[in-house]
Order: C-alpha cells, then sequence, then structure tokens
C-alpha cells in the first residue's frame, strides 16, 4: 500500500483526453474526489491518518477504479451524469456503507444524484466503475433489464452468493493487477482500458442479474447446442475485429452462463471461457502472421491480454511457437 508521500502519475495515449491513467495516493484524495463529480468530503474516523490509495483508468468517457482505504469516512452525491457500480473484494464487518455492514463480496448500485456514505474503520479494497446514464440505459435495455435503469431504485446494496463473489474477486484482481503493471510506465492503450472496462461491467451486470433473479433461464430448455455453435461461430466471424466475452454471448443468444457452458462442453469439450481464449490468441497469431502488428505487446493488448509473459506463455503451449518467433518469421519474409 502506497503512503501518503507518494505522487500522483498519469499519461496520456490517443486523442486527448481518450485514455488517461492515475495513481491517487492519500495526499491526492481531495483531488480524486473532485475528479469523481458530484460533490464529496473525505474525513478521518478517528486520530489517526488516512490511509489508501486508488488507480484509475478511463478510456473514451468511461472510468474505472481500482481502491483500498482506511480510517477514512465518505460521504457525499454521485455525479449527476454517471452511474456508479462496483464491488468490495475485501472488507471488514466493522465497515459500513449507508449504515449497514459493509462484507466481502457486497455489490452496490447509485443512479447520480443519490446521496451515500461509506466508514471504512479498517482496510477496504473495492472496484468501481462511472458510467454515463445514457450508456448504461443501453446495457440495460440490451441484457433484456424491462424497463430501464426507471425500474431499478436509485441506490442498491446486496451480498452476492459466494460461488459468484469469489469469482468476481478472482476476476476483477487480475484486470486490476495487469493495469497497474502498465500504469508507471505508459497508460494502457484505449483498446485495453475499454476491454477491462466490458469485462468489469460484463460481471457487475452479471451480478445484478443474479441479485435480482432476473436471468435467461426461460430460453434453456429450446437451446440446441449444435445450432448455438454455429450461431457463435457465425457471429464471430461477423465481428473478427471485437473483444467479445462469455457475457456477451449470453446476451446475444438470451442463455444463461450455465446453459452456454453445457453447450459448449457437450459439443467441443471446452468451456466458453477457454474457447473465447484460444479465439483471441488466434487472432493475436493472425496480427502477427499478416503483419498487422509492430511488437508482441502490440499483439497482446490489442486482443485484451495485459501480461505480456503470460500472453507468452498461453501463445506457445497453443501454437507450439513463441509469438516472438512468429513476428521475426513474419518481418523476414517482408
Amino acid at each position: 500500500m502506497r503512503s501518503a508521500s507518494d505522487h500522483k502519475g498519469s499519461n496520456t495515449n490517443g486523442a486527448a483526453g481518450a485514455t488517461h491513467a492515475s495513481i491517487w495516493s492519500v495526499s491526492d484524495l481531495q483531488d480524486l474526489i473532485r475528479a469523481r463529480g458530484g460533490s464529496s468530503e473525505v474525513t478521518p474516523i478517528c486520530d489517526k491518518t488516512i490511509r489508501g490509495d486508488t488507480s484509475t483508468y478511463t478510456a473514451d468517457t468511461e472510468k474505472l477504479e481500482f481502491s483500498s482505504w482506511n480510517n477514512t469516512r465518505m460521504r457525499g452525491v454521485v455525479a449527476e451524469k454517471h452511474y456508479f457500480v462496483g464491488v468490495f473484494l475485501n472488507s471488514d464487518p466493522t465497515n459500513s456503507f449507508m449504515s449497514r455492514d459493509l462484507l466481502s463480496g457486497t455489490f452496490i448500485f447509485f443512479k447520480p444524484n443519490t446521496e451515500r456514505e461509506a466508514h471504512y474503520v479498517k482496510s477496504m479494497e473495492g472496484a468501481f466503475a462511472h458510467v454515463q446514464a445514457d450508456h448504461f440505459e443501453q446495457l440495460l435495455e440490451t441484457r433484456g433489464f424491462a424497463g430501464g435503469a426507471d425500474n431499478l431504485p436509485a441506490r442498491l446494496q446486496t451480498s452476492l452468493p459466494s460461488a459468484l463473489s469469489r469469482f468476481m474477486n478472482s476476476s476483477i484482481r487480475r484486470n486490476r493487477d495487469d493495469l497497474q503493471r502498465h500504469i508507471t510506465v505508459n497508460a494502457p492503450p484505449v483498446r485495453a482500458i475499454n476491454y477491462a472496462f466490458r469485462h468489469f461491467l460484463d460481471n457487475m451486470l452479471d451480478s445484478f442479474a443474479v441479485a435480482r433473479d432476473d436471468r435467461h433461464e426461460a430460453q434453456d430448455g429450446a437451446m440446441d447446442p449444435h445450432k448455438l455453435l454455429r450461431g457463435v461461430e457465425d457471429l464471430m466471424r461477423e465481428h473478427s475485429g471485437d473483444l467479445l466475452t462469455v457475457t456477451g454471448l449470453s446476451d446475444r443468444f438470451q442463455l444463461s452462463r450455465q446453459a452456454l457452458r453445457n453447450a459448449f462442453m457437450d459439443t467441443l469439450g471446452v468451456t466458453p471461457s477457454v474457447y473465447m481464449h484460444n479465439w483471441r490468441l488466434a487472432r493475436a497469431r493472425e496480427g502477427l502472421q499478416q503483419g498487422h502488428f509492430r511488437s508482441v505487446t502490440d499483439a497482446a493488448l490489442h486482443w485484451g491480454f495485459f501480461d505480456c509473459g503470460r500472453f507468452s506463455g498461453y501463445y506457445s503451449r497453443l501454437f507450439h511457437e513463441l509469438p516472438s518467433v512468429t513476428l521475426k518469421l513474419t518481418q523476414r519474409a517482408t
């Protein structure tokens, strides 16, 4: 954990303001709160120093935030044009949010202009997204939430099922760690941040659906697994340049993630996540072979692999060749 003496770092990549990555230490906390928008105040809970930090990643107009704080009281109003959605990865029962005990795995959702208050007596780790209101409305409509945000409470706080909480914790920590590896050198490219942001929102909305018991199970019984696989292959060909996600496929075909998993296991013997993972590796290989990337790092980041060492390991296990070798062979041929 960083101390109050640490500095804030930021870089911009691409169009002005398109990509921004920052680390906010204790000394920058008031600046962080102002950057969130809305109105908020931060005070220590007792006669001890506030401790913690936050890393933020902004691409286009959306913002992803990973925080760790203790001995801190935060209260204020959510920004006027943004929804605030997130999950507490780690917390202590002595912490509270909106006067309720704050446990690990707690999911929160706030509409614009709603008040919030948190007491982090002991260490808290969380991951949060600030989503433009019109974008969030589109996401809800796409995922079949009847009535959109109008039918959602202004604020929601609920504990996720333990299995889902563990999955969320692992997935979000991995994204956070991968992004933080890049923040001290160069801001990750727009595409990398956008993918992490979309992956985070997929998990959040899936969790929200579980909490509201509003999923796609009604369609599962009528699903033909072979027809589904053909549809998935057609979709991936039509969107060969996009970073598709498992939850995106679930929504596209109106099936629960479990039904999607069963269909893939029954027909291909692999889970959808493994299939999508290998598909992204195959697209990266095609790009290297066709000379679309100047480096292995460019190929990895373009296809959603933030850790180039792990990317090389995945790649060599699947294709029995290091991506650097593929790149060199392509460069020699040209």
